[in-house]
């Protein structure tokens, strides 16, 4: 009895500190190279016609509002832990390329195109942020972001690679992969 006793101490005192370090958020600290990617669904109406022995003919076809934007980013993010592990800055300088997913070209009676072309640009700013085992927030003068996250390998309990994948406001899915520099 007394040596599964021992046994039994052994092997949980192996996996105490498994325990730990599953229980504790891995942080998001120092600077990330990162890669993020939006894409916007575009909603589109057709509207046809009976044009006899022939079927039906297009009269008009309208994006129905939603945002057809798809942006490629890349740069440099970075976190600064505050006095509460798992809540502090973010710091994110970069570039980012984006337009519309589709371009609509209207002839005939009306002439225009609806969509926006490829356009580059830089992208700066900081935000607050916190984070959880499954969740990271940034939250802007725009309001809160929230994404869920999925860590990777970890140093010191300092994330050296992450993914995070949320819905923004304006309904598009957005990505980061983040490695720690």
């Amino acid at each position: 009895m007394l040596k599964s006793v021992i046994a039994a101490g052994a092997v949980l005192s192996v996996f105490a500190p498994l325990a730990a370090s599953v229980a504790a958020v891995p942080l998001l600290s120092g600077t990330y190279l990162y890669t993020n990617d939006e894409f916007c669904q575009l909603g589109v109406t057709v509207q046809t016609a009976p044009a006899g022995a022939t079927g039906n003919v297009v009269i008009s076809v309208v994006a129905n509002g939603s945002s057809n934007e798809t942006k490629l980013g890349g740069g440099i993010l970075s976190f600064a832990q505050g006095s509460t592990p798992g809540k502090g800055t973010a710091s994110i300088n970069g570039f980012q390329a984006g337009g519309s997913s589709v371009v609509l070209t209207e002839t005939g009676a009306i002439n225009g195109t609806g969509g926006a072309p490829i356009t580059a640009k830089p992208e700066a700013g900081s935000a607050s942020f916190a984070q959880t085992t499954t969740q990271l927030s940034l939250v802007t003068k725009d309001g809160t972001q929230t994404y869920n996250i999925y860590y990777g390998k970890t140093a010191s309990g300092i994330v050296q690679n992450a993914i995070a994948i949320g819905l923004e406001a304006k309904g598009c899915a957005q990505r980061y992969v983040l490695t720690h520099q």
